[in-house]
Formats: structure tokens, sequence, C-alpha cells
């Protein structure tokens, strides 16, 4: 009647189904005549039409339905339901089945027609209706699933029978609306239609879960095969393993090779109906790739199965031994798909099995596995051939042989053919000839009729410089060699030959013998030439042949520019030579590779064949050649890396490099113009590397460190190679990895080199520059690796701009840093105070010197110190975390000040001995937890004007243990180098060594992300040390919460007498130092203040006055959207009046500020996990990470809390508007910061300074000395409201999630390797070689 039914669509097939199921009595009345009639119509109108049409025929009867009716309200109800069933029919034509432009028709006519029979029927339409929206509900989820399985069978097959029910259920209603009896008995008809409807409805429901299932099941198949696919593929470029690429780049030459077809041994092979193999070798240039693409489109055109691949010596990812088993597997796994056959079970075993071992990726290195795999694949593949081509251009082409014989010889379910070809090398040989495998010999007669098809095709082009005895006689001197023959006629058809003239003769009677006598014969010719093309060959031959990476035409154009004179110092555009030049001078040499569409500058410039860079980098005396102008042609590998690596540095040396470039980004993009620049920033350290350097060499490297142009080299490489700038950790197999994660670098992890490693041995200025820069990018690593584009944030201290004048011109006028100058011969140095004196900044050190302790204050401003003295009372032991001494536990506090029964307290593990006048001494009686120290975490000293008053902190912590074990002081730099670039004097006894790593080495677990030290634990103790004017100091110690870390500062009112501190978020515990009284006074903070979170930061500072006393809370915990990735914090700041009114110390003042900020993991923080500071205006609130980009926030306080302070969102919270950027090592120096308000001047000053690196032993000296670095903040615009929408994630939340591709850059070919020299971050004597992949 319909017609058969349509493909693909479920609605049609649904509407023939219903039908055939009709009995012969049912395919009568309204319902079905109508619904009939629509989808024939359906088919002779188009689809928009077509369905719209029908919709607006139902629309058009529920208007005017509902105008007459009661039922109004219900007919707006269904209007959602028409719209449904419009998105619903679109969902089938959007995927290409017109089909259910005829059956729009049936859904909206039978909808039409039941609603119309139950309009006199309120109750029963209100029913109708409720089914309806039951029914869209089912219709929105197929059409998704109809938009997401279009191919799925199952799901498919599922949906028609639902649309079967749903057309069921709407003619049953019809037919007992139609019934006169249910007409009489009104109220049957709901119940009846009700009783109807579950029946449908539960199989509905049915089918649904049975549909959610197949989908679900859908999607993780698809994601699973993605997963493996991805293992497989291990770190390489996928597209080169893929069988099409490789046949369409590699054209046959017709006519060609067809002798192949005709030889016994072919047959034999191809005939054969079990597994077989065959084996062709020829020399160089004989064709074997031009015959293995000529088999493998022979036996594709005669429907067989076919896998080909080709190894290549220029193409890292398709010279290595696994990338032909990795081609193999993935076209197997095609042939398996185009039979629509899913994935072997033993596969998705092997994947789940490594997966648990943590093998993310399948390695170079697991070769047995791939042998498994193809294995896995070939046992369900009925019969296959497979061509290996080039297996002489392979890496290590003994290993492949090896890797191809188990699979030669397993025995499989199907035949597998194998065809291998490559050249006589001797260990192809010796390993082939151990399989016992079918050999097609190559035969110079078959070659030499190749030779001759393939040069009439090219005939018409020939023949007007060359005679046909002519070219007769080149070929039989070939030997039947492609390449001969083909550079031969190029050198005779040179442009300055016409015709078949004397001195083309002359050539042809002494044609030289072989492939070598024919290079000599082209680099005579090119001997022949004047002499500036003479010099143009033989540079781009040193370029091409030493080029780490495959040179565009513009780069090699731009190199060839260069002039190494000295009178030459900008690049010389009239200089570059055209490539039409090069190709004339180099002829069939060299040629260009690369997309049709992309310009000529844009193409890859490549040697003709392997054969001859082979050729050019052999001693010329192999070949007896003794003629100087031959020899310069050859390429030996230091003095051509010498040659290339100084032009890469007079390059980069330009004097349009010498000044600072803002635009640096076009500079980049630029093809032409400084097309050299990305290469020579990237490559010049490889090439000198290895060189036999020289005073001279180190001279030009040292001018290049001190220029301007280096800061611009700088700034290119952070954007080239951004992998520079990680960390590489030691991995105990003896390998590197590479540190992804955000963080400081830990003590043994390793950054990288930006000067040749040699450099060091020219003493002093060349250890003093490389330990200068090697502690400037450990410092900025996060900043140059995160935010390339601001790196002149990352300044140097004065001595290393002294060293390194060139940096001026990039130095960020808004930052100044001061490394504090200490003695000669000092050692553990420590922060003590940092304040303004007037408008002066001033910092306070302590150290030792002939184990005598000192104090030192320095000028921040001038750098100029002056010693205050030897300390008294023991107030160094205090500035230099080491030793402390404790009032006797029966003392009381009032008179412990005066107590000399003291405890002797060792911070290095918090041992605790008793004695008088400390002269009597017994055993500890407390010792430190099995793992841990305890650590001086927080010593502010407050705007008080008394700065004799020292708080200290102690809290417990979980340290890396390799970290304070006497084996690591050789991290440290000896005794008495203090200065930012003095360094060990002492040989670390270190060998270089080379270590390999891949990608699958450089994963770092939760755990392991790139901080200083292993995950801090919990805090489980606190101590808190007072100190005043030299007496002896209290020492007040509590246990924190369970399973959270917990911070809590003391703070001293500005009269000196008395101290504050929290023990918890309700007690403030108050102690008068003339009195020696203690009170505590309870306190309310905001309810949501006091609830329990991972970590717990209480901060109390007094006003500059005294009056008032602020109380910072930040509560922490992690946020399950944000994983480990980071933690929810909760800041609240709470102002109080101080002073005893009444009984009560503290009475609240002001609104509370509360602040949520995503920042920081929790479990990645180390203490102080926030820094703080108040002045009479503002309070100042520095959140982590310390590392890179902290986020800053200021509330104002006092008079300046105005009303609109306390608006919604932000509670009078400020940020900065610009930002600013830490040292990397800023969380292990134990931060403070300051703020000073300049009212007469342009900007405000923020001042961090940071302690002395710690010393990693008992005898270790500080790795670097403390240090001060000032911003300038703008006074109008350097901060801003607090955002809630753009400040609520930390910065390092919302940067790209670091990969290995991105860490390698855009400029280092996927597939290429590459080798950097890295050092410890706390001696930079030490060194390794890295080579990555």
């Amino acid at each position: 009647m319909a017609g058969p039914p349509p493909v693909n669509c479920p609605i049609s097939q649904a509407f023939h189904e219903w039908e055939d199921r009709l009995r012969p009595k049912e395919k009568t009345g309204e319902f079905y005549e109508s619904v009939s009639k629509a989808y024939k119509e359906g088919f002779t109108l188009g689809a928009g039409k077509s369905i719209e049409g029908w919709a607006d025929g139902l629309r058009q009867y529920l208007d005017e339905h509902r105008e007459r009716s009661r039922t109004f309200h219900l007919c707006k109800k269904i209007h959602p339901f028409v719209n449904t069933l419009v998105m619903w029919m679109e969902s089938f034509v959007n995927i290409g089945q017109a089909a259910s432009w005829g059956a729009a028709g049936v859904a909206f006519v039978a909808v039409r027609i039941v609603l119309k029979q139950a309009e006199h029927y309120y109750e029963t339409f209100d029913k109708l209706v409720d089914i309806m929206q039951d029914i869209e509900v089912a219709l929105v989820r197929n059409a998704s699933y109809t938009l997401w399985y279009p191919t799925n069978k199952s799901i498919h097959s599922l949906l028609v029978q639902d649309y079967v029910g749903i057309l069921t259920f709407w003619h049953r209603v019809d037919s007992t609306l139609r019934r006169k009896t249910m007409r009489i008995l009104a109220s049957g008809l709901v119940k009846s239609i009700a009783a109807e409807w579950k029946d449908f409805s539960e199989a509905l429901h049915r089918r649904s879960g049975r549909i959610g299932s197949l989908a679900q099941n859908s999607i993780d198949e698809a994601n699973f095969e993605k997963n493996v696919r991805k293992w497989i593929r291990g770190t390489e470029d996928c597209s080169k393993f893929d069988l099409q690429n490789d046949l369409q780049e590699l054209q046959g030459c017709a006519g060609t090779c067809s002798w192949i077809f005709d030889d016994p041994n072919f047959k034999r092979w191809y005939e054969s109906k079990e597994k077989a193999t065959v084996w062709y070798t020829a020399p160089p240039g004989s064709g074997k790739t031009t015959l293995s693409v000529t088999v493998a489109r022979h036996l594709a055109a005669e429907d067989n199965k076919v896998i080909y691949f080709r190894y290549r010596y220029d193409d890292i990812t398709t010279s290595k031994p696994m990338s032909a088993l990795r081609s193999i597997i993935f076209h197997l796994w095609t042939i398996r798909e185009e039979s629509g056959a899913k994935i072997p079970r033993g596969v998705a075993e092997m994947y789940q099995t490594e997966v648990k071992r943590h093998h993310e990726y399948l390695s170079d290195e697991d070769k047995d596995a791939a042998v498994k795999l193809v294995e896995l694949f070939l046992t369900q593949t009925p019969k296959v051939h497979i061509i290996v081509d080039g297996l002489d251009e392979c890496l290590d082409p003994g290993s492949a042989v090896k890797l191809f014989q188990r699979l030669i010889n397993f025995e499989g379910y199907g035949s597998t053919k194998w065809f291998f070809t490559g050249r006589k090398d001797p260990e192809i040989l010796r390993e082939v000839a151990t399989l016992g495998v079918l050999e097609i010999p190559h035969r110079i007669g078959n070659a030499t009729k190749d030779i001759r098809t393939y040069l009439k095709l090219r005939w018409n082009e020939i023949r007007l410089k060359l005679c046909s005895d002519c070219i007769e006689r080149v070929i039989s001197a070939s030997g039947g060699n492609f390449l001969y023959s083909k550079l031969m006629i190029g050198i005779l058809c040179d442009d300055e030959n016409r015709g078949c003239s004397g001195e083309i003769h002359d050539e042809l009677a002494r044609l030289p013998e072989g492939m070598g006598g024919c290079y000599v014969r082209c680099l005579e010719r090119i001997a022949r030439m004047n002499r500036s093309d003479r010099e143009l060959a033989r540079r781009v031959f040193v370029f091409m042949v030493r080029a780490i990476q495959t040179l565009t035409v513009n780069q090699l154009l731009n190199a060839l520019a260069i002039m190494t004179d000295p009178c030459y110092d900008d690049h010389q555009r009239d200089r570059v030579p055209k490539i039409e030049r090069i190709k004339s001078v180099c002829g069939s040499l060299i040629e260009l590779n690369g997309p049709k569409h992309a310009r000529d500058g844009n193409h890859q410039i490549t040697f003709f064949h392997k054969s001859f860079p082979d050729f050019l980098k052999e001693n010329p005396a192999i070949f007896g050649i003794n003629r100087d102008d031959l020899r310069c042609f050859f390429v030996d590998r230091k003095l051509g890396n010498l040659e290339f690596g100084q032009h890469c540095l007079k390059y980069l040396n330009f004097q349009r490099y010498q000044h600072r470039i803002d635009d640096l980004d076009r500079i980049l993009d630029e093809d032409e113009e400084h097309a050299f620049l990305k290469y020579a920033a990237s490559y010049w350290l490889e090439h000198l590397q290895h060189v036999d350097h020289s005073q001279s060499l180190f001279e030009d490297v040292k001018a290049f460190a001190r220029s301007p142009s280096f800061w611009v080299y700088l700034a290119v490489r952070a954007k080239v190679r951004p992998h520079t700038f990680v960390g590489y950790k030691p991995m105990d197999s003896g390998g590197f990895r590479v540190g992804k994660g955000q963080g400081e670098l830990s003590a043994d992890e390793h950054i990288s080199d930006l000067l040749p490693q040699w450099v060091d041995a020219y003493e002093p200025e060349g250890r003093r520059i490389l330990q200068t820069l090697h502690s400037y990018t450990c410092e900025w690593h996060e900043v140059l690796l995160s935010r390339p584009e601001a790196w002149s944030h990352c300044i140097l201290d004065h001595a290393g701009r002294e060293l390194l004048p060139g940096v001026k011109p990039w130095v960020n006028k808004k930052v100044r840093w001061l490394v504090v100058p200490l003695p000669d011969g000092s050692s553990m140095p420590a922060l003590t105070d940092v304040f303004f004196y007037k408008s002066e900044l001033r910092v306070r050190v302590t150290y030792q010197a002939e184990g005598v302790d000192h104090w030192l204050e320095v000028s921040a401003k001038s750098g100029k110190s002056r010693k205050l003295g030897t300390p008294h009372g023991g107030l160094s032991t205090l500035g230099q975390p080491e030793k402390l001494l404790r009032p006797s536990r029966e003392s009381r506090a009032s008179d412990s000040c005066r107590d000399r029964s003291t405890w002797l307290i060792d911070l290095k593990d918090l041992a605790v001995r008793w004695g008088k006048h400390t002269d009597e001494l017994n055993e500890p009686d407390d010792a430190k937890p099995l793992g841990s120290e305890w650590r001086m975490v927080i010593e502010p000293s407050s705007t008080q004007p008394c700065r004799s008053a020292v708080g200290l902190r102690l809290t417990c912590v979980k340290v890396d243990d390799s970290q304070i074990t006497e084996k690591e002081s050789i991290h440290e730099p000896k005794s008495g180098s203090n200065s930012s670039h003095d360094g060990s004097e002492t040989d670390s006894g270190f060998s270089d060594t080379d270590s390999n790593f891949s990608e699958t080495d450089s994963d770092l677990s939760a755990a392991d992300s790139g901080h200083g030290e292993d995950e801090v634990q919990v805090c489980d103790s606190d101590c808190l040390v007072i100190r005043r004017n030299w007496s002896l100091p209290l020492i007040f110690s509590w246990t924190g919460a369970p399973g959270s870390k917990s911070l809590a500062s003391c703070a001293f009112h500005p009269n000196g007498r008395m101290v504050v501190w929290l023990e918890s978020p309700e007690q403030l515990r108050i102690l008068d130092f003339v009195s020696g009284e203690m009170k505590t006074q309870r306190i309310e903070p905001h309810d949501d203040s006091k609830k329990s979170a991972t970590l717990v930061v209480r901060d109390l500072h007094f006003s500059p006055c005294g009056d008032y006393i602020h109380l910072l809370a930040v509560l922490a915990d992690e946020v399950e959207d944000y994983r480990h990735m980071g933690s929810k914090y909760d800041i609240f700041l709470s102002t109080f009046a101080f002073g005893d009114v009444g009984g009560e110390v503290l009475r609240p003042c002001e609104r509370e500020h509360r602040v949520e900020h995503i920042g920081e993991a929790v479990s990645k923080l180390r203490p102080p996990y926030v820094v703080s500071h108040c002045d009479a205006s503002h309070f100042y609130l520095c959140l982590p990470p310390f590392h890179h980009q902290p986020k800053l926030l200021r509330f104002a306080v006092g008079n300046h809390a105005t009303a609109s302070d306390t608006g919604a969102g932000f509670h009078g919270a400020e940020t900065l508007a610009h930002p600013i950027f830490f040292p990397n090592s800023t969380p292990s120096r134990r931060p403070r910061i300051l703020y000073r308000r300049a009212a007469s001047r342009e900007y405000d000053e923020l001042v961090l300074a940071l302690d002395a690196l710690r010393p990693l032993s008992q005898h270790g000296g500080a790795a670097s000395p403390p240090m001060v670095v000032r911003y300038k903040i703008g006074r109008q615009d350097g901060w801003r409201a607090w955002n809630p929408d753009e400040d609520k994630e930390g910065v390092h939340l919302k940067q790209e999630e670091r990969t290995w591709e991105m860490l390698r850059g855009a400029f280092i070919a996927v597939d290429q390797s590459y080798k950097v020299v890295v050092r410890p971050r706390l001696n930079y004597t030490r060194k390794a070689y890295l080579s990555c992949h």
C-alpha cells in the first residue's frame, strides 16, 4: 500500500511494522485511513514543509478547539508537546533519514484524530494530555539517541519498538473512544485508557532502560577503544602510521617494476595458501621503494588486504623498529573494523593489565608486548599481505629483523604474507639468513629496463639536450641504479649545455663508477663554478647535513645571509639568496617537500636521497679525494656543528635584537624576515655543546650573555621550547622524568642550562655567569613556563645585573630585588626583621662567622650595611632556628624570665635536655615523631616600636627524609659562598651521565606535583615561643585538631607590654610581661568561621595605635569539582576594640569581611599557609600558591572601612589590578610582606621578604642568602574591587593543563628528539645529559 519500509528511519519502519500487525478488519476507519494518507503525502513534500505543515495543522485544531471548549487550559499544555514532535521528527532529517518526511504526518495526524474523539469528554481529554506529556519525555530521550547513535542496530531496533507501541496505543484509544457503550459510560473511558496506557508505559520504561544500557556500553566501548589506541600509539604521531598517506606520497612510476610479477619466487609467495615471506635486496638507489609501492598497489587492486610500511632515515618516528609494529597493529585493527569485528579480547586484557601496572603508554622498549599484540590481531585475520620497505633505513635494523622473525614464524589461523626490501646490509643479511625466506635477487637487467621506462616518461624534456645514444650510454654505466642515471643525466642536461656538444661527449667518455663516483662527479661539477657559487653550495651542505631539525627554505635562506665578518652586525636583506640560485647550484641533489598549497618558503628542503648526506659525512680520503676544492664540501661533525652554531650565535646577536621587543609574537610569526630566529634560539646550544671550544669561542658566548639580545633569546626560548624551564626529577631507575605539575622545584630536581655546558670551565667569569643564570631559572622557571609574555617581571639582583648588563633594557622598573650581602666566610644566615625606617626599607639578619654570632642591618635602597654588634642573651638563637632556651616546667610564667633553670631545645629534632645555667645537661626526655622535624614557620614582628620582642611558632611537619641527610650536603655551596653568584669551589665528584626518558617517564602522581618537598602531612603539635628584652623564652604548646593543618600566630601590643595569641577559635590568650598574668578572653567569631576544616589559620594583628585588634580566620577544604587541583578558602576578617572595659577586653566594632576563593590545594601546602600584614588603613593578605602568581587581597579597616566597603559580594575586599610574580623558592623561605602607602608619590610599595634557604644537613651552608623583593603598586590604579566571577578561581586553576605536547613546544617536530643539559637546583656544578623523545 504505502510501499516497502524505507531503510534507516525508525518511525517509517515502525509504521510498516504496525501496519503488518493489523488484522484485515482493523485496516478500516478514519484513524487508519488518515495516517496512511498522511504517510503517502509526506513523500511528495519537502522536509521542512512536510513537518511544519503537519504541525501547523495540529496547532490550528487546538486553537479552534480551545475557543469553544472548557478544555482551554489543557490545549495550552499540548503546545509544548507539538513542539517536541517537530524536534523529534527533525532529528531524523538532521542525520539524513529523508524517509521521516512521510512519517511526519503519521505522528501529527494520529494525535489530532485521538484528541478530536475525546474533545467532548473533559476528564478523558485531561488524561490524554497527561499521557502526551509522558510520551513527550520519551520522544525527547529518543531524539537524543537517534542523533548520538544513528548506526547502532540494537538501539535502532528498540526505538522502532517504542514507536510501534505508541502508534498502537493511539489506534486502540481511537477504537475505545468510538465504542458506543463507552460513550454512554464516560467514566469508564478514563479507566480504560489509563489501564491501556499503563501496559504501554511499563513497556516504554523497560525499553528505555535497555536503550540506556546499550548507549552506556557504546560510550564505554568507544572510550575504551580510544584509550587502547592511545596506549598503542604511545608518544608518536599516529599520522605517520597511515597506509593511505604512505601510498599517496610515494608515487610509483607507470610501467616500471612489472617484471616482479613474473619472478618465480614472487609467484610462489603470492600463490601460496600458507604463510610465506619474500625478501628483495638491492643497492641504494635501485628502486626498492618504487618496487614495494608497485607491489602494494597491485595487491590492493586485486582486492587483497594490504598493509604497507616504510622505514625512513630522515623521520624520527618511522625510523624506529617499533613503529612498523605500531603501524601494522593499527592497520590490522582497521581491517577488523571493516568486517564488523571488535577489538580482540586478548588485546583488551593486555591493555587492562598494563594500565594496572601504571604503564600508560606502550614504550619503544616494550617490544615483546608489541609482537604479542600483532599476533593477537593476526590470529583473527584470515589473510593479509604485509609489506615492509627500507629495513636498512631503520635506526636498528638488526633489532627490527629479530622482531619480524618472531612474527614470520607465528602460526595463526589465517595466512600472513610478508614482503621485505632493504640494502645488502651485513647485519640485515646475517639475520635474514636465519629465516629461510624466499629471496628475489636484484638483477641489473630488470633495473635497467625500469630506468629506460622511467626516462621515456621524461623523453620530451631530455631529448632537447641529449641524443638517444648519450642516454643509452648513461643507462649502461648506471649498473641498474636509478639515482646514478638521474644524477648523471641532470649533470649532462645542465642549462649551460645545449645539444650534444663536445663537452658532453667528454663527460660521457669518463662516466664515474658507482654512486660514490657519481657523487664525486656532482661535487666536481660544483667545483667548476665561480667562487661565490662554490661557497654557497658548501654552506648549504653544512647547514643541511648538521641541521638538528629539517630546515625550511626560509630558514635556510636566512642562515645563508648571515655574514660572519664583524663589520656585518645585522640582517642583510640584499644578501638573502634566491631559492632558484640554490636549485641551480645544487641541482638534483636537493628537493623541496611540503603541501602543494604552501608557499615555497615554508617547504622543507631536503637531500634527494639518504645516501648523499651519508656520503658527505665520510672522510674524503676513503674515496681517494685529495683535492682541496672537493674536500671542502665534506662535513666534519665537530667543525660542521661549530660553524652552524657560530652562525646561530651571530644571528641571535644581530642589532635588531639588541633592544627591548614588545611584539615578540608578531616577529615569531613572520615567515621570511625572522625565519631563522626560532631555529637559532632552539638549537644553538646543541650545536656548540660538544665542539672543541676555545677562549675565542667563550668570549663570543660571554659577549652574547652580557648583551641585550641574550634576553630576546630567552624570551623566544620560553615560547618555542618551554620544556627548558620545567624540572627534571631523577628516578630510582637512573633516568629522569619531566615535572608537569606547577610549583617549587624540589631539592633534587634539575633545570636546563641556557648556555653551553663547558662555559664554567672558563673561570672565574664563565662559572659566575653560569651560576647566575642557573639561579635565575630556578627562581623564575614557573613564570617563564606559565606566563612567558610576563618574563620581564623575572628580575636579577644587583650583582646579577652588573654581571649581565644586557638585561637592563628589559628590567621591569616596578620591581627591585636585593640579595642581602654577607661578609666572606659567613654561614647560617637568617632574616630576623624587615621594616621601614622613615621612608627607607631596612633588613636585619644574623649570621655566624668563626663561631661567633653577628647581627647586620642592610639598607634595601643603597645596599649598604652596618654591623650591630654581637647579639646578647642568645638573641641570635631565635634568629637562627637552631636552639632555644626553654624555662623549666616547674617554674611559673611570672618567674620564668628570672629562672635560671632551663631546658635546652634542639630545633633540629626538638630534643629537650634539662640543666642549670646550661652547664649540667641530662639525656633527652623527648624526641621528634618518627620521620618529622620541628620547624620555625612564623616569626612575626608587628608594627610595634619595641623590636626586641620576638614570637616564634613551631610546628611538627612531615618532611622528605632524603633532604635532611648528610649524604645530600653536596648540593650546597661550601661555607662562605654567600653572594648570589659565588658557588662551590670543590668538585662534586658527580660524573656526567647520559639519561634517556620518554613521556612514559614524565607523568607525575598526585603527590609529586612539583613542590619543593613531598606532600606535607597533617600537623599534630603546635608550640609557641615568646621572648622579650633578652629574657629567657616562654614556650606554650598544644595539640591541634586531628586530621587538619593549623596555624595560629601571636601579636605583640605596640606598647611592648603584652602579647596575645589564639589557641582555639573562641579563646584569646593574653600574657602581660610585667605582671606575668595570663588571661583568657572568649570571642564570638562568625558562625561559619568556627566550622572544622582541613586547614585552619588564625592570625592576629594590632592596629598601630593598639586600640584595635584584627582577627583573620582562613578555613580551607578540598573541593570535589577541583579534585586535587584546588581547595575552597573561606576568609573572615573581624575587628575588635582592645582594652579592659568592664572586664571585657575585646568588643566587636566593625562588620565582618568575608571572601571565598578557590586556591592551591591544601594537600600541597606547607607552612606558612598564608602571609599577612596590617597597617593603619588596611589589612593585607597573600594567599597561596606563593611560587608563581599569588592572590593578594586587602581589606579596609578602621576609619577607612566605609559603608560602601560592605557591599554584597566582596565586603570591602580589593585585589591587585595587575599581577605580580613571586620567586619560585618563596614557599621555602618563610615569606613575609610589608606594605607602605606613600601619600605624596605615584606608587605605593609592596615588600616581599624571604629568608635564606635552609641547609640540607647539619653542616650544610645556606643555598641562598636572605633577599627582599620590592614591587611598585599604583596608588590610583593598583587595586580594584574584588570580583567574585573573575577572582573566585586562582590563576593556576585557569591555566591549561600541562601536557607533554605543550611542554615540548610547537616548534620542535612531534617526532623529533631533543637534548638538554640539566643541573640540580641546589648544586649547579653537577650536570647530566638528557636525550628526550
